[in-house]
């Protein structure tokens, strides 16, 4: 599993406060999907308990919809700094899913891409 965080300074105003968080790995590691999107979870949030239980308990797949995979995943990535390039081979991913209802602050998405399970969270504290 891998795991890669993008701060605010990643983006091109970093007082928006965003953060991209992604998390994949091969699908033959895991039973299913709500398996892999509950260990990316406990990455995300290690050190915090809380937030982890939190998110758990909330977590419900649902498919994700159009609109919301264009602005949080697509326009996450055109809203960073021109010195960062996130390429996430969305020509070849399928399957969104929301991890949770999505929140106007807080948005995650689990999808497939070749023999990856992708784990994907944008969320800003503004």
């Amino acid at each position: 599993m891998i795991a890669i965080e993008f701060g605010n300074k990643a983006f091109n105003v970093p007082q928006s406060e965003q953060t991209v968080y992604i998390v994949f790995d091969t699908k033959t590691r895991y039973a299913d999907r709500k398996e892999f999107a509950e260990k990316a979870i406990e990455k995300m949030t290690l050190g915090y308990p809380d937030w982890r239980d939190e998110l758990l308990a909330k977590m419900d797949l649902q498919p994700a919809k159009e609109e919301d995979i264009q602005f949080f995943i697509y326009g996450a990535a055109e809203r960073m700094n021109e010195n960062v390039t996130l390429d996430l081979d969305l020509e070849n991913a399928h399957d969104f899913e929301a991890v949770m209802p999505v929140e106007w602050n807080d948005a995650s998405y689990i999808f497939e891409c070749g023999e990856m399970y992708v784990f994907y969270n944008w969320n800003t504290t503004c």
